[in-house]
This record gives structure tokens, C-alpha cells and sequence, in this order.
């Protein structure tokens, strides 16, 4: 745990905007967290082993450096990078390609996706070698948030390295041969001398904007688009020559290669968030458009249509049986403070929750409070059908067509089949009102757009087509994916009207 000096100095440089907001989100849309990608590293027993990889896992490190297990741990309520000696760099033969550091490196065990924004709090090592937070494990592209030198052993280098924030962006794959493209901006302070915010909104595929202390300092726009989900890493690493955008810095010390005040990256915190509806939705599947504060019964899609059922009294479990809508067959949507959702139980008042991430353990109504196996996220299908998903586990409750009285577990890979559920809404709505609310909300985004516009909210095989303001139709597709993507460099600058042919919505346009 992070000791009691540290909040009180924390409270005390909170009036100088130590803490910082995320970026101003787009019209309509609020920022929600990332759990899976995020950690305060106050954990007492090590490295989340559930979110992190203690090492690289696909990588052994750049040479003269190779990266050790043990070397990356979480102490004092921080995530300590520590690079240390190996063997002394006069007892190998050739001290630029030899392994004689061991550096360190964690890995998320989760992807990071087109749309997040990203900020961690990072003080550097005081070594000739990067501080880095990045992203790459991908087929064509990498994006470095950071590659910080936070004491470069070439003298000559002490007035500019410390003091940069460098950003970068490679391509490979399919892209090979694109060279890499970066960005620099000078911080005010040296990065080994405090910690210091670093952020970055993976804003579009074509579009990257890095924040420091929470004020955007630099942009790039991609050589090519940057469209795969890619793992998040922070590691250390010795650049022996000038390479990858990284200027000649000369080698580490020994003697700081000893001395742990001076050899260790330190992250307080890394944070993750995605953009959600304004109104407490989200993507689709986030809970946009579930009819909060509103009791609702839930049947089974095919089979025999049972009611799902949470039991008063025994072990509670979810069990498609209920012939009816009766009492132990209603719940309550609420809002849950993660975003999407939380049901309560009517039955016993309490809430809907998933046993950790045990994926063969039945849905149960034992929840005292909103935490995260109470969390859920909820999906519009239309015609008054819907799936939801749990959060924490990541996976679609599903219940079975063909047993009769089918336990409700969080198996479904898909939302499609026996993922999806029947729904009502009780106390009199009518069912046209029903499907109205349960709408997904529709969103695009960047908007004003120049070259390129991403839909959110269209359902799946949902037909999109966009009109100018006299009404001639100047696109139409189909669009399936989760960032729906429309080129619109050769639009003509004015006022467009997007539409889908299931969602009731329209939305402004404005080309640039």
C-alpha cells in the first residue's frame, strides 16, 4: 500500500493539478473506466496476475539487455521496473550485443482497443535506458505513448533526453516498408526527478493525441491506419545504438545498475477509459438503453420460453422454470457506478452476480452491494429481446434451449441464440414504447469528420446511408463491425444526415 507521506504529499500538490480529467469527450458521450486495463498496483500480493504478464511473454528484450522474471514487482503501492547487472560488461566479448543487463517488463493480459484513452503516473530510472509505456503484440503496427532516457551516459545528451517526451509510431506487416513516425515535445522537468502524467487518446485509427499532466502537447496521424487491438506494455530497455527512434544515449552504468535509488522506473498508477452514452450507456453492449429504474421479467428466447427464476430461499441460482412473470421472476435494472448495469433480485433484494470469473458456477441473486461481479453490461438484439453480459467474467449469460429448467450460467462467447432473452417491461408500457426505450443510442464520431467517420450504435447488419441536406443519398452500407468505419475524404464540405434502417435516430454530420 502506498504509505501515509505519499497521500499527504499528494493532497498537499493537489492544488497543483497533480490529478488531471480525461480528455473533454465528444458530444453526448461520458468516459467510463476499464477495469481490466487498469491498476492502482495497491495490491499487497504482487503483480495482478489476472491483468498483467510479470515479463514479456513473447520477447526475451533488446540486446545488450534481456529481460528477467522478478525484475518487474509491485511494491510499496507502486509497479517497480528494476534493471539490474547481470555480469560486468568488461567480461563479455562484445558489450554492445552480449547480454549483460537484465532489464524488466510487464505485458496486460488484455487488449487495448481503438477509442481508449490511456494515463499512467511514471517517474523514470536514473539510467541511460528507456522508461516506456507503449503498445505493440500485434500484426502491423506499434505505438509508443513514452520512450523516456532518464540519464543518458553520453554527456552531450544531459540538456535534451531528460527532459523529452517522445512518442512514436511503427509499421510492419502488411505495412512494412512505411518508416516510423514520431513526435517529441520538452517537458518542464526532467522525468527521473517526479512523476509526471502521461496520456494518450487512441482517438481514431488515423488519429493520436498524447497528453502530458493532462493538456494535449502533441498529435500524430498515422502513416496508415492503426486498427488492431494491441497489448499494453511498460519496460526498460538498453539502445546501444540509435535505433527505432531512439538517439545514441550511450550505455548504462554499472554503478547505477547496483544502486536500486537510481536503477528503478516506478508507475503509481495506470488508468483506462472508453467512451459511453451520456445518458449511462455505452457501446454497444455497455447498457445504452436499458430501461433503468424500471422492473423488468426475463424469459428464455426459444425452448420453452420459461421465465427465469431467482430463488428465495437455498442457493439462489438463476433457473429458467417459471411459468409466469410472478414475484421471484422480476428484477430491477439500476445503474451501476462502473457503468452499464446492475439487476436486483425482487425475490430476496439482492443482486444478480457472477462467482468471480468461474464460468461453471450458475448465475446467483446473493449481491449485497454494486461491485464487480455485479456488474453487467447490456445489449439491445430488438423486438424486444436482449443479451447480457457480465462485465468481470467477459462472457454472454446464457441459459439452454433444450433443458427444461435451465441454470443461468456466463458461458456465451456470443450475444446470439441462447445469450438472448425475452424482456418486458412491467407496469403497463406498451410494448411499442418498450422497443423505442431499449433503443441503442447512435453516435459517430470524429465529428466534425475530414477523412474519416466511425459509427456507434448501429446494430449488427444494420444499413447505414447518409444524405446531404437536400435529401440525395451520397452513401449506403452495411456495417457489422464494433468501429464501423466510413472514408469521407472525397465528401464535399457541408451538412450530412446519417440514418439506419433500425434505429428511429438520426445524426448530424459536419464534413471539413
Amino acid at each position: 500500500m502506498k504509505s501515509i507521506n505519499y497521500y499527504l504529499t499528494l493532497l498537499s500538490l493537489f492544488s497543483l493539478s497533480i490529478l488531471f480529467a480525461q480528455p473533454t469527450p465528444p458530444s453526448g458521450r461520458r468516459w467510463v473506466k476499464v477495469n481490466e486495463l487498469s491498476d492502482e498496483f495497491n495490491q499487497s500480493n504482487g503483480i495482478d496476475g489476472n491483468k498483467w504478464h510479470d515479463t514479456h511473454p513473447f520477447w526475451a528484450g533488446r540486446a545488450p539487455s534481456n529481460f528477467k522474471k522478478g525484475n518487474a514487482f509491485v511494491r510499496d503501492g507502486f509497479l517497480q521496473l528494476r534493471s539490474t547487472l547481470r555480469r560486468d560488461p568488461n567480461s563479455v566479448g562484445d558489450r554492445f550485443k552480449d547480454i549483460w543487463v537484465d532489464a524488466a517488463a510487464v505485458v496486460s493480459k488484455s487488449r487495448a482497443k481503438p477509442g481508449y484513452y490511456y494515463e499512467a503516473r511514471m517517474k523514470a530510472s536514473s539510467l541511460s535506458m528507456t522508461s516506456s509505456f507503449w503498445f505493440r503484440v500485434g500484426q502491423f503496427s506499434e505505438i509508443d505513448v513514452i520512450e523516456h532516457i532518464g540519464d543518458p551516459s553520453r554527456p552531450n545528451r544531459q540538456n535534451d533526453l531528460p527532459f523529452q517526451y517522445h512518442a512514436n509510431t511503427h509499421y510492419y506487416g502488411k505495412h512494412a516498408g512505411l518508416g516510423n513516425l514520431p513526435a517529441e515535445w520538452r517537458m518542464p522537468a526532467r522525468g527521473r526527478d517526479r512523476f509526471h502524467n502521461f496520456g494518450f487518446w487512441w482517438k481514431s485509427p488515423r488519429e493520436l493525441l498524447f497528453y502530458y499532466n493532462g493538456r494535449q502537447v502533441m498529435r500524430i496521424v498515422p502513416r496508415a491506419p492503426l486498427d488492431e487491438n494491441l497489448l499494453m506494455i511498460f519496460d526498460t530497455e538498453v539502445f546501444p545504438f540509435a535505433t527505432a527512434g531512439v538517439a545514441n544515449i550511450g550505455l548504462p552504468r554499472p554503478a547505477r545498475l547496483r544502486d536500486n535509488s537510481k536503477n528503478t522506473m516506478l508507475v503509481d498508477w495506470v488508468r483506462v477509459f472508453r467512451l459511453a452514452n451520456a445518458n449511462g450507456g455505452g457501446n454497444p453492449g455497455s447498457g445504452g438503453g436499458a430501461p433503468i429504474g424500471r422492473t423488468i421479467s426475463l424469459r428464455k428466447s426459444g425452448g420453452n420460453r420459461n421465465f427465469i427464476t431467482a430463488e428465495r430461499d437455498g442457493n439462489n441460482q438463476m433457473i429458467a422454470r417459471g411459468t409466469s412473470a410472478g414475484p421471484w421472476e422480476q428484477y430491477v435494472v439500476e445503474s451501476h457506478p462502473k457503468g452499464g448495469i446492475a439487476l436486483r433480485a425482487k425475490s430476496n433484494n439482492k443482486y444478480l452476480q457472477v462467482q468471480n470469473k468461474n464460468l461453471n458456477a450458475p448465475v446467483v441473486a446473493r449481491g449485497n452491494a454494486k461491485g464487480d461481479w455485479e456488474h453487467f453490461q447490456w445489449k439491445s438484439k430488438g423486438n424486444g429481446k436482449v443479451a447480457i453480459r457480465s462485465a468481470h467474467a467477459e462472457k454472454w449469460l446464457q441459459a439452454s434451449w433444450t433443458d427444461n429448467a435451465a441454470v443461468v450460467f456466463p458461458r456465451g462467447p456470443v450475444d446470439q441464440g441462447w445469450e438472448t432473452f425475452e424482456f418486458s417491461v412491467l407496469g403497463g408500457k406498451e410494448a411499442a414504447v418498450i422497443e423505442e426505450d431499449t433503443a441503442i443510442t447512435l453516435n459517430a464520431f470524429p465529428n466534425p469528420t475530414t477523412d474519416i467517420l466511425y459509427i456507434d450504435g448501429a446494430a449488427e447488419d444494420d444499413i447505414v446511408y447518409i444524405t446531404d441536406m437536400m435529401g440525395r443519398r451520397i452513401y449506403e452500407g452495411v456495417l457489422n463491425k464494433e468501429f464501423n468505419e466510413i472514408q469521407t475524404s472525397s465528401w464535399p464540405q457541408g451538412v450530412y444526415i446519417l440514418h439506419t434502417s433500425r434505429n428511429k435516430e438520426t445524426l448530424r454530420i459536419i464534413k471539413q
